[in-house]
């Protein structure tokens, strides 16, 4: 018996950083023919059918919470402000004193104003100890970026396309906790189908141990034959307990995918829910439309863009508008002018042009460059692995509808098989070893097409996934 826990992983690991889902749904039993259930709330509390189990992830798995913060921070600071787009508008003021010796040296259109002889010798240096000042300043000032090479409106596409990719992250841990949460729940209804075949086994183990025991009381059957029943009746037994603590820790890893505070072993249901798939030409289209981690390349390599004109428009000159309305007060004890007030609007227009940096926007540029291209080979690269996935899903689709149908045969001669070992053992004609053979036969093939029924839910959600679709069908 294979364990599902490994097919499972091996189906996860390669879908976990692509995306979306598909519709239409049917229940399947282990041997049986679908049917197509109303979605909804169980009719037993006892149990959690697919559509709460799916429904309480989306409200409570703790990753999803998480992103969708991630999300709505990223929405939050898509403005024209935080793109520099806007003037920014500011009150300050400004509060200074000093203390300091003062020299001074007339110059000549002092001693003119002074009525110093313009032929006299220049005068003498003038000095004023302990010459105390204070400044007093507040008004709002506004600076606008008239031109600065476009970098404002690509710096607000970049803002644009962040919020788009945070929200394609938030749709792929959706989708990632949603194809998560199919498997692990279909895992606990393979162990719950399993466990049932090992009762059986161990059911058929007791009652072929007392037929022994009584035979062998009456001399019909050797001890070695009651030794071995009873050996074969344990190790039936431990295998059921071992399928029972895999059945207890599946249960406990759904709760934990789903993030909620239950501990209570609630039983999923026991059909498999398996989603019905469209043509191969319908899902490829699929596959390349809405595949999250396709779209989520998509914005990787056009920000990779924006990133590399933002690097060249650095180049470009910047032009500054300025306008300051406030009020200054300036006071110092010694000097030509010992107070100053001003209150009034002042202004101009800065023109910055980049001459040197120190190669730092050639640098600049060359990387962007850089992640621009390689951007662009993982874009090429998830193509590529997508189509390969999607290809081998599908070959894997159509071997595992033959190998149900043979399972479904071979099962049914396993069972005549086994039911004509048992009536030839109570009849005294076959021993304890040929009737063990059928028995174990018939185990086999039992947990082979449950295995068999597992892969095929598993193999079409994981289409749907990468088809971009299962979302709005699940729900």
């Amino acid at each position: 018996m294979i364990e599902l826990n490994k097919v499972s992983g091996t189906q996860i690991l390669f879908t976990v950083l692509l995306m979306m889902f598909f519709g239409g749904t049917g229940v399947i039993d282990i041997y049986g023919t679908a049917t197509n259930p109303a979605p909804g709330s169980s009719k037993n509390p006892s149990l959690l059918t697919l559509h709460e189990a799916i429904q309480a992830a989306l409200e409570h798995n703790h990753q999803i919470r998480a992103t969708r913060i991630g999300r709505e921070a990223a929405s939050d600071v898509v403005t024209r402000g935080n793109a520099g787009q806007l003037p920014t508008i500011a009150f300050t003021s400004e509060v200074s004193g000093s203390y300091s010796n003062l020299e001074i040296q007339p110059g000549s259109m002092l001693q003119s104003i002074a009525g110093m002889p313009a032929a006299s010798a220049s005068p003498g240096i003038i000095d004023y100890d302990g010459v105390s000042g204070s400044v007093l300043s507040a008004g709002v000032g506004a600076e606008y970026i008239i031109y600065d090479g476009n970098q404002g409106a690509t710096r607000y596409r970049l803002l644009e396309k962040g919020s788009n990719l945070a929200s394609l992250q938030h749709q792929a841990k959706i989708e990632q906790t949603l194809l998560e949460t199919i498997v692990h729940y279909h895992r606990i209804v393979f162990l719950q189908q399993v466990l049932n075949v090992h009762s059986i086994v161990l059911q058929q183990s007791s009652d072929r141990y007392r037929i022994t025991q009584t035979r062998t009381e009456y001399g019909i059957s050797s001890e070695q034959d009651q030794l071995q029943a009873l050996v074969d009746l344990k190790s039936d037994s431990t295998s059921r307990m071992e399928v029972q603590l895999q059945l207890d820790s599946a249960i406990r890893d759904l709760h934990v995918l789903i993030g909620w505070d239950r501990r209570d072993a609630i039983q999923p249901e026991s059909e498999l829910i398996l989603f019905s798939v469209p043509d191969k030409s319908v899902l490829q289209e699929h596959l390349f439309q809405n595949n999250t981690a396709l779209h989520s390349i998509d914005q990787r390599v056009e920000m990779a863009g924006l990133q590399e004109r933002l690097a060249r428009s650095r180049r470009m000159p910047v032009i500054r508008a300025q306008a300051r309305y406030g009020y200054t007060r300036q006071y110092v004890s010694e000097g030509l002018f010992e107070r100053q007030e001003q209150l009034g609007i002042a202004g101009g227009i800065t023109v910055s042009i980049p001459i040197y940096t120190g190669n730092r926007n050639r640098s600049g540029v060359r990387q962007a460059e850089a992640v621009k291209r390689q951007e662009e080979i993982y874009q090429s690269e998830l193509i590529h692995q997508l189509q390969a996935r999607f290809d081998y899903l599908w070959d894997e689709k159509r071997y595992l509808e033959q190998r149900i149908a043979s399972d479904l045969d071979g099962l049914q001669a396993f069972e005549r098989n086994y039911e004509r070992a048992a009536d030839a053992y109570e009849r005294g004609f076959l021993g304890g070893i040929g009737l063990r053979a059928a028995q174990l036969s018939l185990q086999d093939a039992r947990i082979r097409l449950a295995e068999s029924r597992i892969q095929q839910v598993i193999n079409a959600t994981t289409l749907l996934y990468l088809s971009g679709t299962l979302v709005s069908e699940s729900r």
